[in-house]
């Protein structure tokens, strides 16, 4: 078990290069546990409204969700992804927000299957940092 003798002296051992970004951190640990970003709790209210539109009485479903990120100098998200799978009736949805440099782009994946199962449909949708979308779709014989 570390003590705070310990750590001073761990931080005496540290290049000058990193003292800035160190000190970044210790400042956001003196509140316990951390207060959770803006955009993830966001995101996260977002995934429970998904999960809610998605249950069916009379059906079974799940729903799996991860992520991780990291601060910038501002105290936003500078990089990490958070992600959830859930299902829309028959279709198999994969939801991820990507951040980069404090941007953020959000992934949307589609599976399901058409003509009586012999055609596999994935689809995505990327919606950029300003809202511009990009989508494409793609049918694979089964």
């Amino acid at each position: 078990m570390i003590d705070r003798n310990e750590l001073h002296r761990l931080v005496d051992t540290l290049p000058d290069e990193v003292l800035e970004p160190v000190q970044r951190v210790l400042e956001r640990l003196q509140t316990w546990p951390p207060p959770t970003p803006p955009e993830v709790e966001r995101i996260r209210q977002e995934n429970l409204e998904r999960m809610g539109h998605s249950i069916r009485q009379g059906r079974c479903g799940t729903s799996g969700e991860s992520g991780h990120y990291s601060f910038g100098a501002d105290g936003k998200i500078e990089g990490g992804c958070f992600s959830q799978n859930y299902w829309e009736d028959k279709t198999e949805v994969s939801v991820a927000h990507r951040f980069h440099a404090g941007h953020e782009l959000t992934i949307t994946e589609r599976l399901w299957l058409e003509n009586d199962a012999k055609v596999l449909v994935y689809s995505q949708e990327i919606l950029g940092p300003k809202g511009e979308a990009e989508r494409r779709e793609t049918r694979f014989m089964v």
